[in-house]
């Protein structure tokens, strides 16, 4: 455990890098003066890391543990094979000095830039200034430099504004600028803009954390790397770091489970580490393991609700209200659905009571207390987490479980509403809508596909009994991207026409068809040829009759000719289990076609 002494050790590290942007000042300083630098120093350094370097967790929720004492270092990789553990700036420095950092869900991405913050002071490597992304929503404009000085001056930075922006001018600051996904997508080009001329006029190291995004795929003055799933080690020294209030012996026997082929048989899951701290959770009392994600979070709340907060002697934490496991989930589904249809993840909790009060409506419990209700979420079932002065989901990926277990218990009308809403949002950061929609699709396939994938898959596929020729496929390219660019390692990215049904591709070649073929290769010499005067090409620029189309066609990826037919074989298979349903359904029920 860190405690104060140690934090300022750590600020001492900087302190050189602190002095060198400061001498000219500190020359003409008396020796008071600078002793209050260095005490400044020390105290902007301390501000920063007690903020940002500790967290609850799952097992400890009653006082923030530091990062050193429960976190593993990530491991990054930068395409396919090369994997870089235990990364920190450094590592991320010699792939570029600006970096974008990708994980999925739970892969720790937040944590990690976290983690960079910390090793940015215990190495000296400059003055780490953290921005959470998602602030900016509530912004009127963006302006990065603005909030990086604002950052610096609000953590008690020693120096002036004009010294501040000497050590951005300088680059003498480590800016880590936390969730791009997380920002609306009415801000988010502008914000692109404001990075990249960040990126272009100072040379301070830059990180920026988001989860997959094709759009970050094009920033050429960017390198792309992602948080690599945990390998068999790495998952038992997480579970190893972790403080269990349960039996010491249910760690041991899990991660001798993981060594014994747990690990191997479902890595999938395992490999995340958000995932695999849940499993621990729920361990003690099922080997079951479950194969899908949504039945993965029963498991998790289920545990959260009536283990968690049991301790050895017995006692459980008194809860505020009288609900039930099945009630709290019904007015916590419905609150999750409220909050995120506004994208709301953390809210102030005046906000939070506004949200429950209308949730409650939604359900029928008129006579809950909204502010016993969200003691409920926080303190015993551990469903939101206090952040600053504000609530938060404890993580995002719960309240997209949740979001999607409203949908599947709603009224017929309302499900449809939603999955168009959710479905028709251009531009909206698609891993997110993916999420729900997946987890959607595992409780119940029917719904997905009556209300979001056959409708969108009409579209594409007119006449979906065909094989799908080349000119079909080249009239569903052009339906979704516009313009095709060739870049310096030799692969392509795609500028996109048309986002929504770029999610749907997406979503099919993730969790509908069986012969994925979403693996990049190299660009071959006859398509290269294409690009030799031009990097970019526009698609409708391009003949109907040119050979670049069977070139196109045949790049290996999730949108080949053989991707989309895999595709196409999928939507015929759908329409099929759709007019089984439909008979069965009157065949089986008799009253099921009475008016």
């Amino acid at each position: 455990m860190v405690n104060d002494l140690g934090i300022s050790d750590k600020a001492l590290t900087l302190l050189p890098k602190g002095i060198e942007l400061a001498k000219d000042v500190l020359n003409k300083l008396d020796q008071r003066a600078q002793y209050e630098f260095r005490i400044g120093h020390i105290e902007y350094c301390t501000n920063v890391i007690r903020k940002y370097c500790r967290s609850r967790t799952f097992f400890v929720r009653d006082e923030p543990q530091f990062i050193e004492d429960f976190y593993v270092p990530a491991s990054i990789q930068r395409g396919s094979r090369q994997r870089v553990d235990k990364a920190n700036l450094a590592s991320l420095f010699k792939v570029g000095r600006r970096a974008i950092v990708t994980g999925t869900g739970g892969s720790g991405k937040t944590i990690f830039m976290r983690y960079l913050l910390l090793d940015a002071i215990e190495r000296g490597v400059g003055y780490p200034v953290f921005i959470e992304l998602r602030n900016i929503n509530e912004l009127e404009e963006v302006d990065l430099e603005k909030l990086i000085v604002g950052f610096m001056k609000e953590h008690g930075f020693p120096l002036s504004e004009s010294l501040a922006i000497r050590s951005l001018q300088e680059g003498l600051l480590v800016i880590l600028l936390d969730g791009f996904d997380e920002v609306v997508a009415s801000k988010r080009k502008v914000l692109e803009a404001a990075i990249k001329k960040l990126a272009t006029q100072h040379p301070c190291q830059i990180v920026l954390s988001s989860r997959p995004d094709m759009v970050l795929e094009g920033w050429d003055s960017f390198s792309s790397v992602r948080i690599a799933p945990l390998e068999l080690e790495e998952a038992c020294e997480l579970i190893a770091k972790i403080r269990f209030d349960d039996d010491k012996e249910i760690k041991d026997r899990f991660i001798a489970k993981l060594k014994g082929g747990l690990f191997r048989t479902h890595e999938y899951f395992l490999s995340n580490p958000l995932l695999l701290s849940i499993m621990l959770l729920t361990y003690g009392d099922s080997a079951d393991i479950p194969k899908k994600f949504a039945s993965f979070y029963e498991q998790a709340y289920t545990a959260l609700f009536q283990k968690h907060d049991a301790l050895k002697s017995g006692y459980r934490r008194e809860r505020q209200t009288s609900l039930d496991i099945y009630e709290f989930a019904r007015l916590f589904s419905t609150f999750s659905a409220i909050t995120y249809n506004k994208r709301a993840f953390r809210f102030s909790m005046v906000d939070a009571v506004g949200f429950a009060k209308q949730a409650q409506r939604v359900v029928g419990m008129p006579g809950i207390s909204p502010e016993d209700f969200l003691q409920d979420a926080r303190q015993a079932v551990c469903l939101l987490i206090e952040d600053g002065l504000d609530l938060a989901f404890v993580h995002r990926s719960f309240q997209e479980y949740f979001v999607a277990r409203f949908i599947n218990d709603a009224d017929m009308s309302l499900q449809k509403q939603y999955i168009k809403q959710l479905s028709s949002k251009e531009q909206e950061p698609l891993f997110e809508v993916d999420n729900v929609l997946k987890l959607l699709h595992e409780m119940s396939p029917a719904l997905v596909e009556e209300n979001y994938l056959i409708p969108g898959l009409k579209d594409l596929f007119p006449s979906p009994s065909r094989k799908l020729s080349l000119a079909g496929w080249r009239r569903i390219f052009m339906q979704v991207f516009d313009r095709v660019h060739m870049h310096e390692e030799n692969s392509l990215s795609f500028s996109v026409r048309h986002w929504r049904r770029l999610a749907l591709l997406l979503f099919m070649n993730d969790n509908c068809v069986t012969q994925r073929q979403r693996r990049v290769k190299k660009v071959s010499e006859e398509l290269g040829e294409f690009f030799a005067e031009d990097k970019s090409i526009r698609l409708d620029d391009v003949s109907e009759r040119s050979p670049l189309w069977a070139e196109l066609g045949s790049y290996p990826g999730g949108f080949c000719l053989s991707a989309f037919e895999e595709v196409r074989r999928e939507y015929v298979s759908m329409l099929a289990r759709s007019r089984e349903r439909a008979k069965a359904i009157g065949d089986v029920f008799s009253f099921a076609d009475r008016k």
